[in-house]
């Protein structure tokens, strides 16, 4: 029997249009009201949930259910509307119980547990990311309790203990990743609710995100090997001839909420399990996908991270894995520029083997070589869409064109990519020496870097896929106060500024 029937609600409250793909009129009514009411009245709230629910819930259940709902509002209502941007919590919180219905028990939980409720409306607030982590597990309310127990301070243990509790051993895959999901879950929720309540700053949430990565993918290869222990006629060490490396945020401990792992699978050239190379290809091949499958795949409980592998050295999408002499020479001989450039900030995410070692002190040395830099000029004027005849000047002109939304800092022009090749262009001898200001540009690149991190670092908590035009009232008041910034309008300035000044420092390095 059908007991209730679930509606969509888009992820976060902006602006109406981005309500136009939605069907249910009384959602669009809702946000219409929340958005033209320049003060909420809890009795309306109150109706507006009641009717909403009393026309989903099915009758068998509907007159206890309304009752608890009302009770529960009775309590929340009072103080979300007390607060200074209440309708981003208001509209969450029919998102929240909508996804939540029609749960008793958790209902019943929620109106006993009031001392949590400051918490609570934090998290409603501030996103609907966050509330689809609550939606999901009622275990994660003691998170919210004030007298939680565990507080972050930087200790992978915290993380590594925490998954040690998962019994795979003879377990189903499914069960298997579903309560990895849900560890992973809880200590992201942990993350993020203690950057909230100013419990963790930004920049430590950040390097909370890295560890929790690095433990979940050590947790991951282990699985995996256990699972294919299972399967194949193999040493128990044979994991130590494998290696990954990591790229980008996690190779540098600045992971965010919502960063993706990019990948490479590395194995010997020689593997004496095998009968032939062919053989060992194809099983580390087979291996590099489960640790993908385990990592990403979308279960009952959600899904971990996804995995990017694009930097591997193949030339088909079936290779997700390769052998330690054709990584070394893709590096050194046939990479782009750009990949070099990336390359220079991975890092293994296991050195614990003999093979592992061999590896890393090989990545150490190609590292050391320098970039060709007409190349590498070439490459970033072919990313701003240009071709043989396009010259520096077209840099601004085209850098409106590209951009999605204000706050968005990774790949725009003038964003987080164009730090990292003026970064390296300004440790370069044939460039630096030509450069006029060079200190004043490098501390200015710094400051725009750790600018764009904790600007970057919020928005990830705040969305999850879909990103509206506009930041939640609280959001940009946390980033305001965090930047030491007058006001939102000071805020979006400061990021168009410092894009057009980036983009003139790498249109003077293309000139030269």
């Amino acid at each position: 029997m059908i007991y209730y029937k679930k509606n969509y609600f888009p992820e976060n409250l902006s602006t109406i249009n981005e309500t136009a793909g939605e069907n249910n009129k009384a959602v669009i009514r809702f946000i219409s009201y929340l958005i033209d009411s320049k003060k909420l009245s809890e009795n309306a709230i109150k109706k507006i949930f009641l009717n909403y629910f009393d026309d989903k819930i099915n009758i068998k259940i509907k007159k206890n259910y309304i009752s608890l709902i009302s009770k529960f509002l009775d309590q929340i209502l009072p103080l979300i509307l007390n607060q200074n941007h209440p309708k981003q919590a208001t509209y969450q919180l029919l998102r929240f119980l909508n996804e939540i219905s029609p749960n008793f028990q958790y209902l019943e939980n929620l109106s006993t547990k009031t001392f949590i409720y400051d918490k609570l409306i934090e998290v409603l607030s501030f996103s609907g990311h966050i509330t689809n982590f609550l939606a999901k597990d009622e275990k994660l309310l003691e998170i919210l309790d004030p007298y939680f127990a565990i507080r972050l301070n930087g200790n992978i243990s915290i993380y590594k203990n925490e998954l040690n509790k998962i019994q795979y051993q003879n377990d189903v895959e499914e069960n298997i990743f579903n309560n990895l999901r849900k560890v992973h879950r809880k200590l992201k929720f942990q993350i993020i609710v203690s950057v909230i309540k100013n419990e963790l700053r930004i920049e430590s949430a950040s390097y909370e995100f890295s560890l929790l990565a690095r433990s979940i993918i050590e947790k991951v290869i282990e699985i995996a090997h256990y699972l294919f222990l299972k399967q194949n006629n193999l040493r128990k060490s044979f994991y130590d001839d494998f290696a990954v490396l990591a790229y980008g945020r996690l190779a540098n401990n600045t992971m965010t909420s919502n960063s993706d792992l990019d990948l490479v699978f590395i194995f010997p050239d020689v593997n004496k399990n095998f009968k032939n190379k062919k053989e060992y290809e194809t099983f580390y091949n087979r291996f590099s996908k489960k640790i993908i499958n385990i990592l990403s795949s979308q279960t009952a409980e959600g899904f971990m991270y996804e995995v990017d592998t694009k930097l591997t050295p193949s030339n088909t999408q079936s290779d997700l894995a390769c052998t330690m002499s054709d990584f070394i020479s893709f590096q050194k001989d046939h990479s782009f520029a750009w990949q070099k450039i990336a390359f220079l900030k991975s890092e293994l995410v296991l050195n614990n083997s003999k093979f592992q070692n061999s590896l890393n002190s090989k990545i150490n040395d190609i590292k050391k070589r320098e970039i060709n830099l007409p190349e590498l000029k070439k490459e970033i004027i072919t990313m701003r869409g240009g071709d043989k005849n396009f010259t520096a000047k077209n840099l601004i002109n085209r850098k409106s064109k590209n951009l999605l939304n204000w706050y968005e800092t990774k790949y725009s022009l003038g964003g987080q990519r164009d730090i990292e090749f003026l970064e390296y262009f300004y440790i370069r001898e044939k460039i630096y020496r030509k450069i006029e200001n060079l200190d004043v540009k490098k501390l200015f690149l710094k400051k725009v870097k750790l600018f764009y991190f904790i600007l970057d670092q919020f928005v990830n908590i705040t969305f999850s896929m879909d990103k509206p035009r506009n930041l939640p009232n609280k959001v940009s008041k946390y980033l305001v106060s965090y930047l030491n910034l007058k006001d939102l309008g000071t805020l979006k300035q400061t990021v168009k500024d410092h894009k057009n000044q980036i983009c003139k420092n790498i249109e003077e390095i293309l000139k030269l």
